[in-house]
Order: structure tokens, then sequence, then C-alpha cells
């Protein structure tokens, strides 16, 4: 079967570097950062779509491909794809498009000095700090889902207001528990199931 393509949406980096819509090496990284926002987003909003279940589907996260084929006009764009078997079915809206709506509001409001939508993940806002280092300080990445009608700025300020938002963290040994509900090599994530039922404790393995 041939692989077809639907839009996700666009990252746009703005800045003297990116002129001429050129992309540096290390900021590709960026892309790699918004999937992992995206993708972990999405599972918390299948979760709670599905509060009796209590796996993701087999092949939820392996299924969601990005890539992107060109580098558009208007500093740096990068328009961003998903890509699957056209044997699969027409691609309505699920829980990536809506991950990477909240996503774009989530940005949005930090820019604004507004508070977090209320449908975003709070386990989701850690991953922000991994989002945008690349960036220096006169530079902004631009985010927008395919039904967004506007851009959202991830400014300088933007990246400020969710570092504080994540709070300060420190290191200890603690002793947990539980069962483990998935593992993802790839980010070193992983999800672990506690004795209460209700528990799930999410956490990162290099």
């Amino acid at each position: 079967s041939t692989d077809i393509a639907t839009d996700l949406g666009t990252l746009r980096f703005d800045g003297k570097r990116f002129a001429g819509h050129a992309l540096d090496v290390e900021c590709t990284q960026e892309l790699i950062a918004y999937r992992n926002l995206v993708v972990e987003c999405a599972k918390e909003l299948w979760r709670r779509k599905h509060p009796d279940r209590v796996r993701i589907p087999k092949g939820f996260e392996e299924d969601f491909r990005l890539q992107f084929s060109r580098l558009g006009e208007g500093s740096a764009v990068v328009p961003l794809q998903r890509v699957r078997a056209n044997d699969q079915g027409e691609l309505l809206d699920d829980e990536f498009d809506e991950a990477a709506e909240l996503i774009d509001a989530t940005i949005a409001a930090a820019d604004n000095d507004e508070l977090l939508p209320k449908a975003l993940p709070s386990n989701v806002i850690s991953l922000f700090g991994n989002f945008g280092q690349s960036l220096r300080a006169d530079e902004v990445l631009f985010t927008r889902s395919r039904h967004g009608s506007s851009e959202a700025a991830y400014t300088a300020k933007a990246r400020k207001r969710l570092s504080e938002w994540v709070g300060q963290t420190y290191e200890d040994a603690v002793d947990i528990v539980g069962e483990v509900r998935m593992a993802n090599v790839g980010p070193g994530t992983f999800s672990l199931q506690l004795d209460d039922p209700e528990t799930v404790v999410n956490g990162r393995f290099s």
C-alpha cells in the first residue's frame, strides 16, 4: 500500500539566522521535542476518554509518524505531516490533532500572561523544558496546528513563564513499588502503576 500524508501543523523559526529559510542543524531537536509534546499530550487525552482502559492501544505512539519534506519561505517554516499506510482508512481528527491545538493554546497563554488551558495534562508541562533549548533570546518559534486560525509565539517570555510553572526540581532516593505499564526507549520515559489503581507515576530513565 502507498503511504499517505496529512497536515498536522507548522513550526516557524523566526530570527536573523533563519533568514533565507535556512535551519541550523541543532535546531532540528525542536522537531523531536515538539513531537514528544504532541505524543504525551495525546496519550493523556486518550486516557481521559477511556477511563476504563488501563493500557494505551498497541501502536498508538509507534504509528504516529511525523515528517517534513521541505522548508517554506518566511524565515524557516517547517510543515509537519503525519504519515500512515493508505489501507488504514480515512484519517479523522483525533487526540494528536487535539494535542497540537492544546500546545498552541498553552504557548499563547504563556506569552500573554494568561492561565494555562484547563484541558492541558499537568504532566505535559514539564516537557516544555526540552522545547526551545536551541533558540537564542531574540528568536521566536511559532507553532500552528492545522486548524489553528493564528500562530502561537513561543517567545523567550513564554519559555520563561512555562519554566516557572514547572517549578523547582530536586533529587532524592525513594522506593516505589508498582507495575510498569509503559516504557519508551526513544525519549526514555515510563509509566508505573502503583498499588492504588488511581495512581500512575510517570518518570524518565537513561
